[in-house]
């Protein structure tokens, strides 16, 4: 039983532009939980990454203040040592806190969460022991559905199920969807088991911009544990209108995922600062 949920979202503002992004993010989760609530769900926040300048980030962290209140900081990172090596270090600094919490929500940077996904932690929780029951494995991961820039692929929708939830006085049929072997799920938004994420020991650091999400998929799978994507509650994955900065991720991606776990990423950090350097002076 799921009653307690870690949200944790990297932030990530090298330029104005990102800044504004995350920003937006952050609203739109804490509009979300004050219109909506957590449906009797512990929800425990947590934010940590890094901002080019000073400035930028008491921009992120006064948002963060408007938000979600006083009682929720933002742990800073002295360097952009990019999501993967973020998220473990949050969900790990959680741990030795002590948060009782059963599954981890974390979102991408810029995601965007609709005021009409009533319901969503309640649903969330509710799906992963059903899936159980109708996979009958333990639950893994599950990412949530994605419009404005959808990264999912087609094969997602490789085998399906359905069932109905009532919440309130509203019946929804949920629909979940899944494909045959562990690619085409996208990261951005996902819900994972306390349990898969311990036992894979979280993402694989293989750069600051790499395939983290997709080997998490791949050894969720290997691990014995679900993976799917709920496709009826739908996140807003904002698109990428920087081309520079689309092709360069595009690069690193590529290469490093390639190349695997890496121990020292310093010289990936020198060439992301680098990048934004050059980048700010367009």
């Amino acid at each position: 039983m799921i009653k307690h949920i870690l949200y944790v979202q990297p932030i990530f503002a090298p330029d104005q532009r990102r800044c504004d992004r995350n920003t937006n993010s952050i609203k739109s989760m804490g509009d979300y939980i004050k219109i909506n609530g957590t449906d009797g769900i512990q929800v425990t926040v947590v934010f940590g990454g890094w901002a080019k300048t000073p400035e930028l980030w008491d921009k992120i962290k006064s948002e963060i203040l408007h938000a979600f209140g006083p009682s929720i900081n933002a742990i800073v990172f002295d360097k952009n040592y990019g999501k993967a090596m973020v998220v473990n270090k949050l969900v790990e600094m959680a741990k030795q806190q002590n948060v009782g919490y059963h599954a981890i929500l974390t979102a991408d940077s810029d995601i965007l969460f609709p005021l009409e996904n009533h319901h969503m932690f309640g649903r969330l929780a509710y799906a992963a022991i059903q899936l159980e029951n109708i996979k009958k494995k333990p639950f893994g991961m599950m990412a949530l559905n994605q419009s404005g820039e959808c990264c999912h692929w087609k094969c997602c929708y490789e085998n399906s199920t359905e069932y109905s939830v009532t919440t309130g006085n509203q019946t929804i049929v949920e629909k979940i969807v899944w494909p045959t072997n562990p690619s085409g799920i996208a990261g951005g938004c996902l819900f994972i088991s306390r349990k898969v994420w311990e036992v894979l020991r979280g993402y694989q650091c293989s750069g600051l911009y790499a395939g983290d999400d997709a080997f998490l998929l791949l050894y969720t799978f290997q691990a014995g544990f679900s993976h799917q994507m709920i496709d009826t509650i739908t996140i807003v994955h904002p698109p990428e209108n920087d081309a520079e900065w689309s092709a360069f991720k595009v690069k690193v991606c590529q290469r490093d995922s390639l190349t695997g776990p890496k121990s020292n990423i310093d010289h990936l950090i020198k060439e992301m600062d680098e990048f934004w350097d050059n980048h700010d002076k367009t």
